[in-house]
């Protein structure tokens, strides 16, 4: 794998990070927008939506392993393509 390849991967990464955070802190506030509107008090609110959610970390890996076997799956299915239209 070129040099180009490998940096612009460290980039990729980054930002499929930056996304894959993004959208569990906002599964995170939905929860305790939930919380708030059922009458929870606004201290409770936060930590109850963290406990409720789960430890986020392993929600991370569990989403970026999923994207990876889809990834390779893809991969897969495209290779298998290229044999059949050369045969």
């Amino acid at each position: 794998m070129s040099i180009v390849r490998r940096i612009a991967n460290l980039f990729r990464c980054s930002r499929m990070d930056r996304k894959i955070d993004a959208e569990l802190q906002s599964h995170i506030a939905l929860r305790a927008g939930d919380n708030l509107a059922a009458g929870m008090a606004h201290e409770e609110v936060r930590p109850d939506a963290l406990l409720r959610f789960g430890n986020p970390a392993a929600t991370r890996e569990r989403v970026t392993a999923v994207d990876a076997s889809r990834a390779s799956a893809t991969c897969g299915a495209i290779s298998a393509l290229r044999c059949v239209s050369w045969a």
